[in-house]
């Protein structure tokens, strides 16, 4: 299958060849596939393993760096490496690619994702829109997966293998890629394969079909996203953070960090996507929650903080506040446990409220419990806890938090200190138990929240997979 017909931005290359199997691997062409936001330089990885991800004997890793004239989103790599095989050819064998950079709003060194591509494969279609991998390393007959590829870019956030489709070996979450990011790569077995711009549709793309979510943020992308915006640029500031004199020192430290790490860097926050837009908000969802003090029927509500109006002491003096700040689920799975309660209202959808880089999300669990004082029912709370909404470089937060539940009720003048605090939430919260003015709840219990920019809710169904917290 050639690659889908998209409008004609100039292709960027980005070579990378291993025996003239010159794995030119490249990044995305304009309207198909782009890079995060937050992502400066990129460095490449590509070793070359077998189906159990062991090394192959004989084939050393490649290392590649992009033009820093090009685009920080759509680099160039024009690396060029013959590598000869093995005497005797390992038929699972694959190149296995990382791409890392430096966030540009963290400073710190991450994981954009990584790409695996079958070097062998033992049938192909008539459309040469795939092939299955060998099962065993002796496999035979075996063909060279020549010609010119593009594949996907996954997040690298869990050790799950699976196997996409075409009978490809992924470590990574089920379909979770990297947002509308590809690399495209050419191999051959004789002489290097002719430099080919992504309009031309030499590119087997079967991989790359966009998922349905992707569809829709490659409309956004093409309007939000610069695309001269370079590499050397993105550098300048970059330099004075880390203490690097030039741009060659800078790249030494990102090697070094690489090495120390063994190659195991955290992975890039996916947050920074799409820029938030007032009239598309935010989505946020509570979908269960684990280990409640309380054996009772419980509902989940929601606030946003500010104005925080569910806490308030003065609710007249809240002039703007509404209670569209405050949502609540209603669809309790009844399959579930009073002390591990599950909820299907999915997401719960906030419109036009304005960027506030301390805007937070106040998730409070209470119960309808019975009272031996009062001989009735009263509410009671089974916890509460806080999620910042946004970053502050302007993007809705994106993941699936598990986040621990604390005793009691907000204060008004707690939820205030959050607001207008310089300090990181996360630090915040932690320095706030420390001194015990929050404390967990009893049972430690804890709720799964997920939270994303309002056209990104399809990416992000609930799976128990987290995103790393602080506290």
């Amino acid at each position: 299958m050639a690659a889908l017909n998209h409008s004609e931005y100039p292709l960027m290359e980005v070579p990378v060849s291993p025996l003239l199997f010159i794995i030119r691997v490249s990044e995305v062409q304009t309207i198909v596939r782009f890079l995060p936001e937050n992502s400066t330089i990129c460095r490449i990885q590509c070793q070359f393993v077998d189906r159990d991800e062991n090394v192959v004997e004989g084939t050393p890793q490649l290392d590649l760096l992009p033009d820093n004239d090009s685009s920080a989103y759509f680099p160039q790599y024009m690396n060029s490496t013959q590598i000869d095989l093995p005497p005797i050819i390992d038929g699972t064998m694959m190149a296995y690619i990382k791409i890392f950079t430096i966030d540009r709003h963290t400073r710190q060194l991450v994981t954009v994702g990584f790409a695996v591509f079958n070097i062998f494969i033992t049938e192909m279609n008539e459309d040469r829109d795939g092939g299955i991998q060998p099962c065993t390393a002796d496999e035979r007959p075996i063909c060279l997966n020549d010609g010119y590829h593009q594949i996907p870019v996954y997040n690298w956030t869990s050790k799950t293998t699976f196997k996409d489709s075409g009978g490809l070996q992924v470590s990574g979450i089920r379909n979770q890629r990297v947002p509308c990011c590809s690399l495209l790569l050419r191999i051959s077995a004789g002489q290097d394969l002719p430099i080919k711009q992504y309009k031309e549709r030499v590119y087997i793309s079967t991989l790359c079909t966009p998922l349905p979510y992707e569809s829709g943020i490659f409309y956004f992308l093409v309007r939000e996203r610069p695309l001269n915006a370079t590499i050397r640029a993105a550098l300048q500031q970059l330099k004075q953070d880390v203490q690097a004199a030039n741009d060659e020192a800078l790249v030494i430290w990102m090697a070094r960090r690489i090495a120390k790490e063994k190659g195991v860097i955290p992975p890039m926050d996916l947050s920074c996507i799409l820029k938030f837009h007032e009239g598309w908000g935010f989505k946020i969802s509570i979908d269960m929650a684990e280990n409640l003090k309380n054996k009772a029927f419980s509902i989940a509500t929601l606030c946003l903080s500010p104005p925080a109006i569910l806490y308030a002491s003065k609710r007249k003096s809240i002039m703007n506040a509404t209670m569209e700040d405050v949502m609540y689920n209603q669809k309790l799975n009844f399959s579930t446990t009073v002390r591990s309660p599950e909820w299907k209202d999915g997401f719960l959808w906030y419109r036009k409220y304005p960027f506030n880089s301390r805007l937070l999300a106040v998730v409070d669990i209470r119960c309808l419990g019975y009272s031996e004082q009062d001989k009735q029912y009263r509410l009671q709370s089974q916890g509460w806890t806080l999620l910042p909404v946004f970053h502050d470089s302007g993007f809705v937060k994106y993941g699936t938090y598990q986040l621990p539940l604390f005793d009691g009720l907000p204060t008004p003048d707690l939820l205030d200190q959050f607001s207008k605090s310089e300090i990181d939430t996360d630090e915040l919260i932690a320095q706030n138990i420390k001194s015990k003015v929050i404390r967990y709840a009893k049972r430690h219990g804890t709720v799964f929240v997920r939270i994303c920019d309002g056209r990104r809710e399809r990416e992000l169904p609930f799976v128990k997979v987290v995103t790393p917290q602080m506290y």
